[in-house]
């Protein structure tokens, strides 16, 4: 009976920690991972504009690299803009997800399961895996 009510504790906490902390601006999360400094065992939902997308690992997964997702009306020029931007202002103004995909696309190397395409808004629920590479906000679904 105690594993079981343990259990049920965490799926609870869990979906609190998911309901609470839902991310659709690069800014918010960027400043959720500075200051919470979040343990790793913690859940979060992001939502993005994706800018592009490409395959990672042979077709084992794909990197989606996004913007927050208010600016899918007005994508084009966002997008434009960003391409002006130098890499090292632009970090501020983006997040990559890597979507991991255990099986790759019979018959075709380098093809994922999953398509991404700029400007659409994806959710990614049950993201557990953030922080930081080269100043990038980064996560793993």
């Amino acid at each position: 009976m105690k594993l079981l009510k343990s259990l049920q504790d965490e799926v609870i906490q869990q979906k609190g920690e998911l309901a609470a902390n839902t991310f659709s601006c690069v800014s918010g999360f960027r400043e959720f991972i500075l200051t919470a400094r979040p343990a790793c065992d913690m859940t979060i939902t992001l939502k993005i504009c994706c800018l592009v997308a490409g395959c990672i690992n042979g077709g084992r997964g794909v990197r989606v690299t996004g913007v927050d997702a208010n600016q899918r009306s007005v994508f084009k020029p966002a997008a434009d803009a960003l391409g002006n931007v130098t890499l090292l202002k632009r970090k501020s103004y983006i997040v990559q997800v890597t979507v991991r995909d255990a099986k790759t696309k019979k018959g075709s190397y380098g093809k994922t399961n999953f398509e991404f395409r700029p400007g659409v808004v994806y959710s990614f629920p049950n993201v557990n895996s953030f922080g930081f590479y080269m100043d990038i906000s980064t996560d793993t679904v």
